[in-house]
């Protein structure tokens, strides 16, 4: 009995012949992920040479962030199963990074307007004006009102929420 099991787990652990073209323990080549990657060099070279970024930018971007999926996608395949955590936290910082770098370059290109999307360099700046700079109105700046700084525990918000949408809701106070 222990013999059959192990040998119907041995095949679904190796691949057997579920028609894949590499057992699951192995990597694919390294070809897989690079073929995107070419791609997305490729639409872009196309695209600047041709002049298409300022009439096409969100097509261009939809497929170029495509591609970058799918080669992202074939690298991790490629990886061990024991590198897949850290593949994923490592693209969990880097996307937004991305979104970023796209943002401040349409931006800064004019491609989209900086009026009503500025660049992200542009958003910082002004936050850290405001936290450093005096303001004469309030006779102070962010970094004199620290409280203003400091997040607010999410749990603190949510209780000051939940109780403001019950009053609201009951009419008077509510005991949670």
């Amino acid at each position: 009995m222990s013999s059959a099991r192990g040998g119907a787990q041995g095949r679904a652990v190796g691949g057997g012949t579920s028609g894949s073209s590499a057992p699951s323990g192995t990597s694919r080549p390294a070809w897989t992920a690079l073929m995107p990657v070419g791609g997305m060099v490729a639409i872009a070279l196309l695209a600047g040479l041709l002049g298409l970024w300022a009439d096409w930018w969100v097509i261009i971007f939809a497929l170029e962030f495509t591609l970058l999926v799918i080669a992202l996608e074939a690298l991790e395949r490629g990886l061990p199963f024991r590198h897949h955590g850290p593949y994923q936290r490592v693209l969990a910082w880097l996307f937004p990074a991305l979104l970023l770098a796209s943002w401040q370059w349409l931006a800064t290109a004019g491609i989209i307007n900086p009026r009503w999307f500025p660049p992200p360099t542009r958003i910082a700046e002004a936050l850290w004006q405001l936290t450093v700079n005096f303001d004469r109105f309030n006779e102070t700046s962010l970094l004199g009102r620290p409280w203003l700084i400091l997040p607010v525990s999410p749990r603190a918000a949510g209780r000051v929420c939940g109780r403001c949408s019950r009053r609201a809701t009951c009419g008077r106070r509510c005991r949670a």
